[in-house]
């Protein structure tokens, strides 16, 4: 259910630190050794909370349009998909911090907020869950009336509990506001699709 590990899998960045204060630091002493001063080591953290920030706005973008894409598609491949491999189709990705590549957390907190609690970190415009009102950055408190667990576990258990599910009854938290909201999914088919960027396509 939960298509996040394949989309950080399909969209990979790389983040360049700033490391050129530090080489030269080490260049042109005596020594090898690079000590930064307070105020070079908070450039240098800013700087890499800045592009953590960038990189998860550039994936969530990329992952936007990805599901604007694969979804439709798993829908029209209704009528050739077999039964065994159809399954309801939500229209989101989970998260908590350990889910994430380490270059995007930051971004992920800075934004959302996102931390060990099971959060819907990205909705399929125009899915049940984008139709009923869910927003990335709610948080999952109970599904169908069970308590949802911190941590990996806890995003598991929110998967197992909509897994084969005919309506979705969500408690959640939108910042300190509580939240009930009823979602019935449509039927998709459970076939992945891979969408290749390839410059020489068009």
């Amino acid at each position: 259910m939960n298509g996040i590990t394949r989309l950080f899998a399909a969209t990979h960045f790389v983040i360049a630190l700033v490391g050129g204060v530090l080489f030269a630091a080490g260049c042109g002493g005596r020594g090898a050794t690079s000590h930064l001063s307070a105020a070079d080591r908070a450039a240098v953290e800013a700087e890499a909370r800045r592009q953590s920030e960038m990189a998860f706005d550039t994936l969530a973008a990329r992952t936007e349009r990805l599901r604007r894409i694969t979804f439709p598609l798993r829908r029209a491949a209704l009528e050739r998909c077999p039964e065994k491999v159809i399954t309801p189709a939500w229209g989101y990705s989970a998260a908590v911090t350990e889910t994430l590549p380490e270059e995007y957390r930051h971004g992920a907190y800075s934004q959302y907020g996102l931390a060990d609690r099971p959060m819907f970190l990205f909705i399929t415009p125009g899915s049940p869950m984008d139709i009923a009102g869910v927003r990335a950055g709610d948080v999952v408190v109970r599904v169908n009336g069970r308590a949802v667990r911190d941590g990996k576990r806890g995003l598991e258990e929110v998967s197992k509990h909509l897994d084969r599910a005919e309506v979705g009854r969500f408690e959640l938290l939108r910042g300190e506001e509580p939240l009930q909201v009823e979602v019935t999914p449509t039927r998709a088919c459970g076939k992945p699709v891979s969408v290749l960027s390839d410059s020489s396509i068009n």
